[in-house]
């Protein structure tokens, strides 16, 4: 159960540094869907990037092997974007 707990914290405070920790919305209904797009916009990065990796290292194993500069890439389009 504690685990789960902690996975859920790190969600939490990754979405929170992503897009902030403030609620624009007044009103209750509009504030349960600024953060549910909010969670829908995290899990669709997350999403994206799981498969700009798996791509490069599928391309890489039908090349052979995976180049230093590939890897390299695929870090900087994960931390940026």
């Amino acid at each position: 159960m504690y685990h789960q707990r902690v996975i859920i914290e790190s969600i939490f405070s990754a979405v929170k540094r992503k897009f902030g920790h403030i609620i624009h919305a007044r009103k209750f209904n509009a504030q349960k869907n600024e953060l549910m797009f909010r969670f829908i916009a995290y899990n669709r990065e997350k999403l994206v990037n799981l498969s700009v990796i798996e791509f490069y290292f599928l391309l890489g194993q039908y090349k052979g092997k995976i180049y230093k500069h590939d890897i390299m890439y695929i870090l900087i389009y994960i931390k940026h974007g």
